[in-house]
């Protein structure tokens, strides 16, 4: 679970000038608005399809799900891919602005009419910040309503692109249709996940996440380097199990109460044991500071920099590739 058990974690995003909260655990990647394909089979609610790493995507007017009218197409807009369930869609907005954590407390219901609210069902709540409104959404009812629209659109609100325009549109959609790697959003904000280890903080990107879990039962390998902790069983998968503390410099240490988070890379599938999982982080290249000199042989080989982290702290950038790249990292079956 992310943040605490008393807070949630939301990516606030902006359309026609009002935020909305969309639940952080659902956020699978942050881009760029790409060139869209036309789809005239799907409801009004979808403005067409993109190709999301492969896979031909619908994308949601948001604006129209909420009844707001069509979206006003602009080159600035950012296409936010979310997961509800078993369905991956594509939500497109006017900006992405942060990710914020509530309190449960501070989270209210909407306000009802007649014991009815006046807003679509998939707002289920809202919450004051920096004196504003803050309307918070349910990805799974969103994804519900979103196709429930009888209403077919022949022509969507396609702004008249020049050919500067549609160029970088189209540049937009080929980076977005490459496989997953960490190079493959560099344009757009990148959403990370920010990890605890032995006191010290660690981002890296969401997209090499599978899943988080609670520690489960861990079962040691005989004669293994010190980072291998062992195997444990993901619905019928077996998957090694490692701790990252001796490539970090850091001391081993047991606790029960550590977290595994699931990565998956294109060449390698295991777990990281960890302290804590802090919370989802949107990394914008400009924030990124460069490695202190006391930490620049660990930054030469495994960190990218570091970023800060709510004010008062850093977090250091791990390349997950490079780390997985490495030979101490495979355990043969002969072991």
């Amino acid at each position: 679970m992310l943040g605490t058990s008393k807070e949630k974690v939301y990516l606030i995003i902006v359309l026609k000038g009002q935020r909305y909260g969309v639940p952080a655990e659902q956020i699978k990647q942050i881009a760029p608005l790409p060139m869209i394909s036309q789809a005239e089979e799907y409801p009004d609610t979808v403005a067409g399809l993109i190709d999301w790493h492969g896979q031909a995507m619908p994308l949601i007017d948001l604006s129209r799900t909420l009844g707001r009218g069509s979206h006003e197409y602009r080159l600035q807009d950012k296409v936010i891919v979310l997961e509800a369930g078993d369905t991956t869609v594509a939500l497109v907005v006017n900006a992405v602005e942060d990710m914020y954590s509530f309190a449960t407390e501070e989270i209210k219901a909407i306000p009802q009419v007649q014991h009815q609210s006046l807003l679509p069902p998939f707002v289920t709540s809202l919450v004051r910040h920096d004196q504003e409104l803050i309307f918070l959404l349910s990805g799974d009812l969103l994804l519900l309503q979103s196709f429930e629209s009888e209403t077919r659109l022949n022509n969507k609100a396609w702004p008249p692109w020049t050919d500067e325009e549609k160029q970088e549109l189209r540049q937009r959609a080929q980076v977005l249709a490459q496989p997953f790697d960490k190079e493959s959003n560099r344009s757009g904000e990148r959403v990370g996940v920010v990890v605890r280890l032995n006191g010290e903080l660690f981002w890296f990107d969401l997209i090499y996440v599978q899943e988080f879990l609670t520690l489960s039962e861990i079962v040691p390998i005989p004669c293994t380097p010190e980072h291998v902790v062992g195997v444990t069983n993901l619905r019928g998968q077996i998957i090694t199990v490692f701790d990252l503390r001796p490539f970090l410099g850091l001391p081993r240490k047991k606790s029960t109460r550590s977290k595994l988070v699931v990565i998956a890379t294109k060449d390698f599938l295991g777990a990281l044991q960890i302290d804590a999982i802090m919370d989802l982080v949107v990394l914008r290249e400009e924030e990124i500071l460069p490695a202190p000199v006391a930490l620049r042989s660990l930054a030469d080989e495994y960190a990218r920099g570091h970023i800060p982290f709510r004010e008062k702290f850093i977090a250091t950038i791990l390349d997950i590739d490079r780390i997985f790249q490495r030979e101490e990292l495979v355990v043969y079956e002969e072991i």
